[in-house]
């Protein structure tokens, strides 16, 4: 018996590839500079290693995600790896892929460009949790360069600059 396929994500177009090579270079283009401000101001690789973490991008190629069937309700619909935020917060530029699915669980689908995206679920107060997604991009180690979250609300839970109550 084949297990439920969860949520329905549909091809992306030409456009929607494209969006996501550019994305993936401005982030790129971003770190670069972060981390060339760090150094000239003497902040050391301490401060660099975190420039490339929980990045925030919207549009940064995530996929979209849509109830199989509309008899769904939102309690079903609520797909992602349960983490808490110290497993997140344990990933660090430079980790192997398998610090990245130890973080986030298994990726739900990868970019052209070989990032990978995660649907994961944070705490949230008392027994609430918060459907995120995260990209994680590679260098040419396949090492982590950066983590980029579609909802700045991830990224708040993750880096603690939001309260939980």
């Amino acid at each position: 018996m084949n297990a439920d396929p969860g949520p329905q994500r549909g091809p992306k177009t030409f456009v929607e590839h494209k969006k996501e090579d550019l994305t993936m270079i401005r982030t790129r283009l971003y770190q670069t500079a972060l981390a060339g401000a760090f150094v000239a101001f003497g902040l050391g690789a301490a401060l660099a290693d975190v420039a490339g973490l929980n990045n925030v991008a919207p549009e940064a190629g995530f996929d979209n995600v849509s109830r199989a069937y509309s008899e769904m309700d939102e309690k079903y619909a609520r797909n992602g790896a349960v983490r808490s935020l110290a497993e997140v917060r344990k990933l660090r530029i430079g980790s192997d892929k398998a610090g990245a699915v130890r973080a986030f669980g298994q990726p739900v689908s990868a970019t052209r460009a070989g990032a990978w995206n995660f649907d994961v679920r944070l705490p949230l107060v008392g027994r609430n949790q918060l459907v995120c997604q995260v990209q994680v991009t590679f260098d040419d180690q396949e090492r982590v360069a950066s983590t980029t979250w579609r909802r700045p609300q991830c990224a708040d839970l993750v880096t603690g600059a939001a309260k939980r109550g």
